[in-house]
């Protein structure tokens, strides 16, 4: 007769867990503990008051008054460093944070003068340009009257004289001279009131 399997008998194992050790912070080289924990305050916001970092380093609790006046040296000794920089108000901010902000508002500034300088450029252009349609319309309107208005006898007959004076200035060797003799011809004919082809009449001198 075969013998009955003997059953195992069930193993107790202990598992003994080491805790943790905290992982020490990392202080920046050059200040001190109090120094580098608001440096580590300040990397993770914009910026903060002492009472605010006093506050966060007694644990979001309201700190003793040692600690706030402790909090209060460890800021000015990092103002002193160059390593903290005072804000609006009584706020406090990295330095290289406050360094990057003034560079943007500078460079903020610049494109906005630019933008404004481009506005004030198209703007005075525009005026030019109106200014210079209003001047030829009032030519135009100008020239009209010229060539409607009435003209007595003595008047056509200086103006006559003084347009064959003028065409004579045509065969002066210096351009500039050619060109106020045509501008003054011009202004002659329209106060004449004549075509050109009305005041040139070409003889036949063989016929």
């Amino acid at each position: 007769m075969e013998e009955p399997e003997q059953l195992a008998r069930p193993v107790r194992v202990s598992v003994f867990l080491t805790p943790m050790k905290k992982r020490p912070r990392i202080t920046p080289r050059g200040v001190g503990p109090v120094e580098g924990r608001i440096i580590e305050l300040l990397e993770g916001a914009d910026s903060l008051e002492a009472e605010k970092i006093a506050w966060w380093i007694a644990g979001q609790a309201k700190p003793t008054a040692a600690l706030a006046a402790s909090v209060r040296r460890a800021v000015s000794g990092l103002q002193k460093k160059g390593r903290v920089v005072a804000v609006e108000g009584h706020a406090w901010m990295l330095e290289e944070k406050w360094r990057r902000r003034e560079d943007q508002r500078k460079r903020d500034e610049a494109a906005e003068r630019e933008r404004v300088e481009r506005e004030r450029i198209a703007q005075a252009d525009a005026r030019q340009k109106a200014d210079a349609e209003r001047r030829a319309r009032k030519d135009v309107r100008r020239a009209l009257a010229v060539e409607r208005a009435p003209h007595r006898g003595t008047d056509i007959a200086a103006d006559a004289a003084r347009l064959v004076k003028v065409l004579s200035l045509f065969a002066s060797a210096h351009d500039g001279e050619v060109l106020s003799a045509a501008r003054q011809a011009e202004q002659i004919r329209r106060r004449l009131g004549r075509r050109w082809d009305e005041l040139i009449i070409v003889h036949n001198l063989y016929g």
